[in-house]
């Protein structure tokens, strides 16, 4: 793919092919381009894979937003004369051919950098751990935006009818998401903290055990529900979570994280064939 020239509004952004492979013929016709928000106007530059325009058997399977500036931008097809082009574009990624898949962390792929606003806090808890604080990305009004806007999209490929966010940082990202998606919110939380009737389960740590409770009221018709947290770390939390959703009779439907520390292998722990999204991975 030829790069946007750089200059004017989209001096900072340029998009590569990352693979092509075998797909329907009929897509060699198709042109990719970038219109940029909030004008949602063509920033002028169109973008051309020759590739596609001698090979219409392969089609573009994955492109990538390298550098983006201050404004959002947003790949689109231009099939559309001049003066229509990005009239309906959509906040997100999206592409000119039959199929595409962002190939980088989407934590960089919008406007804003969600890892450079996440603090690292060495030796804390205790001497050892470094602490990953999303603090100053939830100080930031565009950025904690950026996080619901792209958990939303978790939403929307899910469809939970709930939301259930685990103590204590799980309700701040639990029920901003519930409320930005207009669905219910459950929470779960450390034994003796919900009144009435709780359902519980205990769970092991490294040292010791704990224990989850939840009140049942809300899943009596089987609600599909997506478990969120800030953080997955070794796992145990989120997966003593999913079994306190499964036995009031929630149908468990996926887990979003802010932030996972992959090298701690807390996805092994969580049930198999559950999709996990997390925005920012360590």
């Amino acid at each position: 793919i030829e790069p946007l020239r750089e200059g004017g509004e989209d001096a900072n952004q340029g998009i590569r092919l990352l693979g092509l492979q075998g797909g329907p013929a009929g897509v060699a016709s198709q042109w990719i381009g970038a219109a940029a928000f909030p004008e949602l106007n063509a920033v002028g530059e169109e973008v051309r894979e020759t590739h596609l325009l001698t090979q219409p058997d392969h089609r573009l399977t994955a492109i990538e937003i390298q550098r983006l500036g201050a404004e959002e931008h947003q790949i689109e097809a231009l099939n559309a004369a001049a003066g229509q082009r990005g009239l309906h574009a959509r906040r997100g990624l999206g592409h000119g051919c039959d199929t595409a898949s962002t190939g980088a962390d989407s934590s960089t792929m919008g406007s804003i950098n969600l890892r450079q606003l996440v603090r690292e806090i060495p030796d804390f808890p205790q001497p050892g751990i470094l602490f990953r604080d999303i603090i100053p990305l939830m100080r930031q009004p565009d950025a904690w935006q950026e996080v619901m806007r792209q958990l939303g999209e978790v939403c929307d490929r899910l469809q939970p009818d709930l939301i259930v966010g685990i103590e204590s940082r799980g309700f701040i990202v639990g029920t901003a998401l519930a409320t930005a998606k207009t669905i219910g919110f459950s929470p779960v939380r450390k034994p003796g903290k919900l009144p009435g009737q709780v359902i519980g389960v205990d769970y092991s740590l490294e040292y010791g055990t704990d224990r989850l409770e939840i009140v049942p009221d809300g899943f009596e018709n089987n609600p599909r529900v997506l478990i969120v947290d800030d953080l997955l770390a070794t796992g145990g939390t989120a997966a003593a979570c999913a079994e306190l959703v499964q036995q009031v009779g929630g149908q468990l439907v996926g887990f979003s994280f802010v932030v996972e520390l992959a090298d701690l292998g807390g996805q092994r722990k969580l049930p198999s064939g559950v999709p996990v999204d997390s925005l920012i991975v360590y």
